[in-house]
């Protein structure tokens, strides 16, 4: 995100200092420079060593729209006996896709607005988008981790009956420490690590901090709104960042929403509908934007980005935990279907012994 910062930067500089196509040059010579540097730096391993002799998975579109089977409701066996379905990862998923649908516009919405409201150049945009970049790198690395840990402490100090003491989830801020998202490399997040005994109660912050977080940001989207100077855009620039954290917090709830046979397919699921939001939101906002800057109003695409925002806010309040002591009685298809009658179902967030 440092270097997105930078290259907003120095693509608008060398855009003002030369002409509008310079940039593109500069970026397709960094390509291939990056191109040579991995070719020569990093070390070749055989696509067979990564398998560990297993047989190869699903191909073509079956094969990627296989994490999609984690949307079916949970059907849980609750500790009264009960059986009850779940449906918190549908709700989760379904929240994740309207707010990255709001969010995923943000970026290019203000740089645009900028440059029809304002006669922006290519300088004064890059220097509105590294802005962006650095604020929002700064929140996710510095602030974000400690947000989320503080929470995780509060909500483990008010149990009552907690048996063991358990710590806040690791969360990756360093580059090696988490997977690049497909197609957004640079747009992607850092995100909470769950953790490996899932009796960790202080992730029901997470759920909070999610909901929260897409509040703030509608707010934040809706001050942009009222800008009628161009200090006041790079102002709006400083503070959508702080709405930022929704994206790591997603992927942190519902790998505790999941048992840990089905985490990899959880997080292939909200990367896949992330993808899809992502490529909504082009066609969507640009077209509200199209249509609103036609008739003098281009700012009130802010007011739609706000307010679906907070759609996805309300989406959340139907996600939830599975009740405590709620165990998980019907599996993935491609699990095994032998077990011991001791191990009938697996236990989700918040089982008890």
């Amino acid at each position: 995100m440092l270097g997105q910062a930078i290259g907003y930067l120095s693509g608008g500089m060398i855009g003002d200092a030369i002409d509008i196509r310079a940039p593109f040059d500069v970026a397709f010579i960094s390509f291939i420079l990056a191109g040579i540097y991995v070719w020569l730096a990093l070390p070749y391993i055989s696509p067979d060593s990564m398998s560990n002799g297993g047989k190869n998975g699903q191909k073509g579109v079956s094969g990627f729209l296989a994490p999609l089977k984690i949307l079916t409701p949970q059907k849980l066996l609750l500790a009264d006996g009960r059986v009850k379905k779940h449906f918190g990862v549908i709700f989760l998923c379904s929240g994740i896709f309207v707010s990255v649908l709001a969010t995923g516009y943000a970026p290019l919405l203000i740089q645009m607005y900028a440059t029809a409201a304002f006669n922006f150049s290519q300088g004064d945009n890059g220097w509105l988008m590294s802005e962006f970049a650095f604020m929002r790198s700064f929140f996710l690395i510095l602030l974000f981790p400690r947000i989320i840990a503080w929470g995780r402490g509060r909500v483990i100090r008010s149990e009552p009956n907690s048996d063991d003491e358990a710590e806040p989830g690791h969360i990756p801020t360093e580059a090696g420490e988490f997977d690049a998202t497909l197609g957004e490399q640079a747009d992607h997040e850092p995100y909470e690590a769950v953790s490996r005994s899932k009796a960790d109660e202080g992730c029901l912050f997470d759920l909070v901090f999610l909901r929260w977080s897409l509040l703030v940001d509608g707010l934040l989207t809706t001050v942009a709104a009222f800008a009628t100077k161009p200090w006041h855009i790079y102002l709006a620039a400083f503070l959508l960042p702080f709405g930022s954290g929704s994206a790591p917090a997603a992927k942190g709830v519902i790998t505790q929403m999941c048992p840990d046979s089905q985490r990899a397919d959880a997080l292939n699921a909200v990367t896949l509908v992330e993808n899809v939001a992502r490529l909504a939101t082009q066609g969507l906002f640009g077209f509200i934007f199209a249509s609103l800057a036609e008739v003098g109003k281009a700012y009130a695409t802010f007011f739609c980005n706000a307010a679906i925002a907070l759609l996805a806010m309300v989406v959340l309040l139907f996600s939830n935990f599975p009740p405590p002591g709620s165990t998980l009685i019907e599996k993935h298809e491609d699990q095994d279907e032998v077990q011991d009658e001791g191990s009938e179902g697996e236990p989700l967030l918040n089982a008890r012994d």
